[in-house]
């Protein structure tokens, strides 16, 4: 049962730059003015990202410009760097967390956590990602029309 060999590889590898594209896509349930997060699973997300970036090696890197310099967010993921620094990141992290929730330590788990918090950079990142806001999609038929009348009844 499974997958094994380059097939194997390939399905982990997805797996993990999801996560990881997850986490950047993350933001948008960050509001910056109040610095709270509407999602705790994106907020999730964004802190195993923030974890993975902060082990280095190259293993996963975030650019913000293209190769023609017009600013852009890629991020990009060294598959043969999974096993190697990604996974080991992210078990140290949770082992820390899991002794902090284990001795009700809920001061030092926030300061783990939000060791991994938004910062100024983030959120440039994410005005370059998302570029200017567009206007909400609007069905055709949700117009007023001016031949209608303002009030309806209903005959409930």
């Amino acid at each position: 049962m499974g997958f094994e060999g380059d097939s194997a590889v390939s399905i982990k590898y997805v797996g993990w730059l999801d996560g990881m594209r997850r986490g950047l896509d993350a933001l948008a349930y960050y509001n910056a003015d109040t610095k709270a997060w509407t999602s705790a699973h994106e907020w999730a997300y964004f802190v195993l990202m923030k974890v993975v970036l902060e082990a280095g090696q190259g293993c996963i890197t975030i650019q913000n410009k293209d190769s023609a310099g017009r600013a852009t967010v890629s991020i990009s993921l060294d598959k043969t760097k999974i096993d190697s620094v990604a996974k080991p990141a992210v078990m140290e992290f949770l082992k820390k967390l899991q002794a902090y929730k284990s001795t009700a330590d809920v001061n030092g788990a926030t300061v783990l956590f939000d060791k991994y918090s938004v910062d100024a950079a983030d959120l440039e990142r994410d005005k370059i990602y998302r570029g200017p806001r567009k206007r909400r999609f609007r069905l055709w038929y949700s117009r007023i029309r001016s031949s209608l009348p303002m009030e309806t009844t209903s005959s409930w």
